[in-house]
């Protein structure tokens, strides 16, 4: 992909044959650098006396966390090239982490989809806003010190070179913010953004925590939807949109990836192809990845899996255990492609990765995902997920087999729910039951049941951002079972 290797470290970057590479390299590193020390003032430089913990305590050396550079090429949604980069960051080990310090929101792909189809719907004009350093801008939660990331004196000269107050060359930082790779940078990003959005006025939705809405009217109102520092924003009219964007650049900074006001072109990984009449979704620049993971191009890939696949076939001469390179990766980026904007090879997706996290790997099911990623590469210019204006009615749909997983006799079953007819889904669902059922009526009834916990869900979010659903949601089964049986008190209960 561009002929650009990332180099592992500031010592194998600097010594780059290629002069432009090279001098590229050393920019970056230097930027980032000063980027972390001097504009946000992340990193304090101390003495090894100096480090003292909650208690008051010298700290243990295995309680320095270490930093260290890495290095990035960046590409389009297209899959271009874009640019390179480096970030320095913490090398905190896993053991250190605990589960109440490490996560925090990330947004549903159900949200993003129904942010795109309203847009459609009700000429809404939308954008993309990415944040530059974001963990930056965050407080550190607790006090963490940091050792000097090597390599960081090839890049520095002596006048340069961090120093202590005892003017040493600092081998050791106290971090003043939430600097990248420590436990607990993200949970603090996440509860500073948030912070910041409420003393905007913004409210957080209860279905979606990563979604926040402002309303003056019905036509001056914004919808923002946060992905760590990636932002959507949707809305209508221009007083709200010109007052969050005077308030977002006198508190943040656009990265050079984000488009600004006038960009609605890409969103986490998704192409966003807007047109008058309709909106596409579709991410080439994922699917481009696939070829390289999942092997040689198969002689017939014209469906995503073949009738006769072999799949619960057991080991045998003709049916080997698979031995070659890792599944996981092919299919992780199967998996984003289906559940992000490809519904029609949602379920082979999810069907293959049930035998890829039991371990039951033989040919047959290698050559399935092998066949599955290449229908998708070659129906990448052809099969978009498509959003055209709608009358704003929520529907669903829902479907359901009987014991056909061969292993556990549970049933699969799916479901989908529009915003209007003749447009594309906003969520979309295959799964294998939880429990084993006795009938074909039972396992339509479980997915009429899951699917209406969807639809509860749609209508609240829908209800929050101003789009109410006075009536009941039409519900489609082609189970009668289900139609006669949802009047049934047992099935209430």
């Amino acid at each position: 992909l561009g002929g650009i290797i990332p180099p592992k470290s500031p010592r194998e970057a600097l010594k780059n044959p290629d002069e432009e590479r090279r001098t590229d390299w050393r920019e970056k590193l230097l930027a980032e650098w000063f980027r972390m020390f001097e504009k946000f003032g992340a990193l304090e430089p101390v003495d090894f006396d100096e480090m003292l913990d909650a208690d008051g305590q010298q700290v243990r050396g295995d309680a320095i966390s270490n930093m260290k550079f890495l290095f990035e090429v960046k590409y389009h949604v297209t899959g271009e090239l874009n640019r390179t980069k480096t970030r320095l960051v913490a090398t905190q080990t896993t053991r250190r982490f605990r589960e109440g310090n490490v996560f925090s929101p990330t947004a549903m792909l159900d949200s993003v989809r129904i942010l795109l189809q309203l847009t459609v719907s009700y000429d809404l004009w939308g954008f993309t806003l990415d944040l530059a350093g974001a963990y930056l801008f965050a407080p550190p939660d607790r006090t963490s010190y940091l050792r000097a990331p090597p390599g960081l004196n090839l890049i520095l000269d002596d006048t340069e070179f961090p120093r202590t107050k005892t003017k040493r060359h600092a081998k050791f930082f106290r971090a003043r913010k939430a600097v990248y790779g420590l436990q607990s940078s993200c949970k603090a990003f996440w509860q500073h953004y948030a912070k910041w959005l409420s003393d905007h006025g913004f409210q957080q939705s209860c279905v979606d925590a990563c979604v926040w809405y402002r309303f003056a009217s019905a036509d001056d109102f914004v919808i923002i939807l946060t992905h760590s520092d990636d932002n959507l924003v949707v809305g209508k009219g221009k007083a709200c949109k010109e007052e969050l964007m005077d308030a977002w650049e006198r508190d943040f900074q656009q990265s050079p990836d984000s488009g600004g006001v006038d960009s609605f072109t890409s969103f986490v990984g998704l192409q966003i192809d807007r047109r008058d009449d309709c909106l596409y979704i579709s991410c080439p620049g994922i699917i481009d990845k696939l070829p390289a993971l999942a092997g040689p191009c198969p002689n017939s890939c014209s469906s995503p899996i073949s009738d006769n696949h072999g799949c619960d076939k057991p080991v045998s001469s003709t049916n080997p255990a698979y031995t070659g390179p890792d599944l996981r990766k092919p299919l992780g980026v199967i998996l984003f492609v289906a559940l992000s904007c490809r519904p029609d090879v949602c379920h082979a997706a999810v069907w293959l990765s049930t035998y890829v996290g039991r371990g039951q790997l033989t040919k047959n099911v290698a050559t399935q995902v092998n066949r599955l990623a290449w229908y998708i590469v070659t129906t990448k210019e052809t099969h978009r997920l498509c959003y055209r204006k709608s009358d704003g009615i929520l529907r669903a749909l829902l479907d359901a087999s009987f014991a056909n997983d061969a292993e556990t006799f549970r049933s699969w079953y799916g479901f989908c729910c529009t915003i209007g007819t003749n447009t594309g889904v906003i969520s979309y669902r295959s799964a294998l039951a939880r429990s084993v059922v006795s009938s074909t009526r039972d396992a339509e009834l479980l997915a009429a049941l899951h699917c209406t916990y969807r639809v509860f869900a749609h209508r609240l979010f829908l209800a929050e951002i101003g789009l109410q659903q006075p009536d009941a949601t039409p519900t489609g089964s082609d189970a009668m079972a289900v139609v006669q049986g949802v009047s049934v008190r047992v099935v209430h209960r």
